[in-house]
């Protein structure tokens, strides 16, 4: 190695050691839930707000639950306003009312579907990936609200907090639930 290619690999193992004070080097492991005092303290999930997360800035389950989903897409539905994934290469069914972009969960494409039979809108079939939850509830809870179906949802808590954070970075809008009212969620 010549003179340059020494001086480059010396500067270069001083800073990567040197480059984060103590304080910031325990700030990164806390976050990803390495070395001393990770998840410690009184802090709750950065998701869901359960106290004292185990893994960094999240709880056991939610970070569980985000290695789960993967590159998945997350939305609001416009229809019942609960959160949902998409799992990446699958089409978005993105319908406009009102001068609004809305996409519909699963159990609201069924609930449309249902309303639209016969009708002049052809709604195209639900994919495997699409909602996957929201189907498996269109299955076991078949006939029923999606009011229903909405309480049966798990981890909207988590994926909220992300559809939330995410209208906040990219400046959209969250559309207001057409297909469900405060009335439909107290019974």
């Amino acid at each position: 190695m010549g003179f340059f290619g020494d001086l480059f690999r010396r500067k270069t193992q001083e800073s990567s050691s040197d480059s984060l004070t103590p304080e910031m080097r325990g700030v990164f492991d806390r976050m990803y839930g390495v070395g001393p005092g990770a998840g410690a303290g009184p802090s709750v999930c950065s998701l869901c707000g359960a106290p004292n997360p185990a893994h960094g800035m999240m709880c056991r389950q939610c970070a569980e639950q985000m290695k789960a989903i993967g590159n998945s897409s997350f939305h609001a539905c416009g229809g019942c306003g609960a959160g949902f994934f998409v799992e990446p290469k699958i089409d978005i069914y993105t319908f406009t009312m009102d001068g609004v972009a809305r996409v519909f969960c699963a159990c609201c494409l069924d609930r449309l579907r249902g309303e639209m039979t016969g009708g002049t809108v052809s709604m195209p079939p639900t994919l495997p990936g699409y909602d996957s939850e929201g189907q498996q509830l269109n299955a076991r809870l078949a006939g029923q609200p999606v009011s229903i179906k909405l309480k049966a949802r798990e981890n909207q808590g988590m994926i909220l907090t992300l559809i939330q954070n995410k209208a906040k970075r990219t400046g959209t809008l969250i559309p207001v639930p057409l297909l469900i009212t405060d009335s439909d969620l107290i019974n």
